[in-house]
């Protein structure tokens, strides 16, 4: 049947035979596929493949099994979701074999699929700090395969080596590591480390088979020994767990201040520059007179007498404010250029000044006794 279809070239086609039956994308069948062949020498059991991937994969509706060759198998799903993330978390092994999977469009026979490649997850360790980026992860793991999709940073980046994901050529053997030269002219050497390795054969370094169906250990009909692998359990990477809070990120001291600073945050929240605050001042009252709200911060009011808050209770100012020329006077030389004039004469007059706060302190208190003494009676 095969060679019919493949000569249909060399036949005298009728009028029926002949072209006229176009199919569009509207005639297609809507749904996902995925081809799996299954790297095992053992007859495979359907019922048992679908028990075993249904609790490995749990997909949302459910999926069809359809077994098109002795060892391939044909996944299909009725989502993209799905088969999108069972794709991109290969590899995945049946029995400890390797499972090779491809995306399958339905625009081929399954039959034309080559099962050549599958994506493996490789640690590059021995690499200097300096050196651990993607740039270079990509030149290094050239030998082993070709990087097929950028790493987030939190699973390239595991402190002391690199991760990447790489498609490799089942066909070809693993790669131990391989010699890197720096800018210096110094060699070191890198070793490369496989996550999630299936069975893997020790004497030749190919994961489609075990060591006992190797044809070098068929060959030698067993009389090879332990001593004579090349390969061995070095190659398998543990378990890799992406630490949460691998690397901290320490922010700019001043980049900091600004964050907490109340000046920044306030205009960066009203988007308006920052004001400063004013003290509260005086503010009229319902008979036009002016009334200050809580301590009184001048000595003498408009009409020569100690203001009073609203409270029943008087406030006596502790002190006064200082004549600017006398502050001046007293500050260093490097503080003040000139000195005023007449120092004396300004110190007569603030002198005279206070005399005459005191004075009208004590004729207020002696207004009060008699406001509250009147009040009693």
């Amino acid at each position: 049947m095969d060679d019919l279809a493949n000569s249909w070239t060399r036949l005298t086609l009728s009028d029926r035979e002949g072209p006229g039956c176009n199919l569009t994308h509207d005639d297609s069948v809507m749904d996902f596929s995925i081809a799996a062949k299954f790297l095992t020498r053992i007859a495979l059991n359907v019922e048992v493949i679908a028990k075993t991937f249904t609790s490995l994969w749990r997909v949302r509706n459910g999926f069809k099994i359809q077994k098109f060759d002795d060892h391939k198998i044909l996944f299909t799903f009725d989502n993209k979701e799905d088969a999108d993330r069972i794709l991109n978390s290969k590899p995945w092994s049946f029995d400890r074999h390797l499972v090779i999977m491809e995306r399958y469009e339905g625009d081929r026979p399954l039959n034309e699929i080559r099962f050549e490649k599958t994506n493996i997850g490789v640690q590059v360790h021995g690499l200097p700090i300096k050196y651990m980026s993607m740039e270079a992860g990509i030149k290094i793991c050239g030998v082993v395969g070709e990087v097929v999709q950028p790493t987030e940073t939190r699973l390239f980046n595991a402190s002391n080596f690199i991760r990447l994901q790489v498609s490799i050529d089942t066909s070809l053997p693993l790669c131990h590591g391989r010699l890197i030269s720096l800018h210096d002219g110094k060699q070191i050497w890198v070793s490369f480390k496989y996550e999630r390795l299936p069975n893997i054969c020790y004497w030749c370094g190919r994961i489609t088979h075990d060591n006992r169906d190797c044809d070098l250990w068929i060959e030698s009909e067993g009389t090879l020994n332990i001593d004579q692998r090349e390969f061995g359990p070095q190659l398998r990477a543990p378990p890799f767990t992406p630490s949460k809070r691998n690397v901290f990120k320490v922010v700019g001291y001043y980049a900091e201040k600004k964050k907490t600073s109340p000046i920044t945050s306030a205009g960066q929240t009203s988007g308006k520059p920052p004001q400063q605050r004013r003290e509260t001042g005086p503010e009229q009252s319902n008979n036009g007179d002016e009334r200050y709200e809580g301590h009184i911060n001048s000595p003498l009011m408009h009409n020569g007498l100690v203001g009073v808050n609203s409270s029943t209770e008087m406030e006596i100012p502790q002190s006064y404010p200082a004549n600017p020329d006398m502050e001046a006077a007293f500050k260093s030389p490097n503080d003040v250029q000139t000195a005023p004039e007449n120092i004396e004469e300004d110190i007569d007059e603030r002198l005279r000044k206070e005399k005459f706060c005191d004075s009208a302190v004590e004729l207020t208190r002696d207004s009060t006794s008699r406001a509250q003494l009147k009040h009693t009676k």
